[in-house]
């Protein structure tokens, strides 16, 4: 689907990303978002965050994440 091209070397397919890790998981994350919380971003940061597995740590970051944000 555009994110790997495949090249055969003798015997073997040899595979290339076409795309960075960062780019292949925002979309990953927005195809996920889409299908399963039907592209409601606040459903899903609702869903993580009413899990039990929030360290201090993570809070705090998500904390700087959201001030950084509101000072756009």
């Amino acid at each position: 689907k555009g994110f790997i091209s495949s090249e055969k070397v003798r015997r073997a397919n040899c595979y290339t990303p076409l795309i960075d890790c960062e780019e292949y998981r925002r979309f990953v994350a927005e195809d996920f978002v889409e299908r399963v919380f039907g592209n409601n971003r606040v459903a899903l940061i609702t869903a993580l965050l009413q899990t039990d597995d929030l360290t201090e740590n993570d809070i705090t970051e998500l904390k700087k994440l959201v001030d950084s944000l509101e000072e756009k």
